[in-house]
């Protein structure tokens, strides 16, 4: 939530807006899962999986927005961005009536776990829809991540390579799971996606993808002595320099 907010401060900042929402839906995502597992009622589980989902649907297209605008420079279009939210907002809405129907869950109901009250369902055919939509989206832009990473010079060949190493914690982490690796009855997602978050928080920041172009363009622009605006086509300014701004004020 920390690295979410910090983020969501820079969104100016190429990227940052994406990350600082994929890190606040990991986030949301972790929070439901802790008061899942405090929970022993099936109606108290039930409301716990949806606080999850606010975070955990939108994760796969999250991840997309981010990972694209990182490759590209640049945030995709409007119409590219809403066609990924499509699957998720239906996930949404099947886990938030899941009782009316059985699109997503079915006959969910309780069982003494290893160490608190497991929730146990049968899949519904939803479920294999957004489960297919997360691991494409996460292998197709690990792909893209090394494809392009290994084309840039070293220092930013590690940023691509450490945010698609964040991006396998996921794939990882459903690997073992489905090896029976983990204990039985724990979701270990909002921990891999921990990691995820931080691997992505460490190629953005410590390796200064934030901090170095806008702190580049300040001290280029503003040792300029003339009044150096930036407008939109209706006239409206969107940044100027230190000469610019103190001519504003004479």
């Amino acid at each position: 939530a920390y690295l979410a907010a910090w983020a969501q401060v820079r969104h100016r900042q190429s990227a940052a807006l994406e990350f600082s929402l994929l890190t606040w839906a990991s986030a949301l995502y972790s929070l439901g899962y802790a008061i899942e597992i405090t929970r022993n009622r099936l109606e108290d589980i039930l409301i716990a999986i949806r606080i999850e989902y606010l975070g955990l649907a939108f994760i796969p297209a999250l991840f997309i927005l981010f990972t694209m605008h990182f490759i590209r420079g640049k945030p995709l279009g409007i119409l590219p961005t809403a066609a990924s939210l499509i699957i998720p907002l239906i996930t949404l809405a099947l886990v938030w009536t899941v009782e009316q129907h059985g699109w997503y869950y079915r006959e969910p109901h309780i069982e003494s776990g290893l160490y608190f009250p497991v929730l146990v369902f049968e899949r519904g055919p939803w479920y294999f829809v957004q489960l297919t939509y997360l691991l494409v989206a996460a292998l197709l832009m690990i792909i893209a991540l090394v494809w392009h990473g290994i084309r840039r010079p070293p220092p930013q060949r590690i940023r691509f390579l450490l945010i698609a190493g964040g991006a396998a914690a996921p794939l990882v982490e459903g690997f073992f799971y489905s090896m029976g690796l983990l204990p039985p009855g724990i979701d270990a997602g909002p921990l891999s996606l921990s990691v995820t978050v931080l691997l992505f928080a460490l190629a953005l920041f410590r390796f200064g993808l934030f901090e170095i172009v806008p702190a580049a363009r300040e001290l280029a622009l503003d040792s300029v002595r003339e009044g150096f605006f930036v407008m939109d086509h209706s006239g409206k300014v969107l940044d100027l320099n230190r000469a610019a701004r103190q001519l504003k004020e004479t």
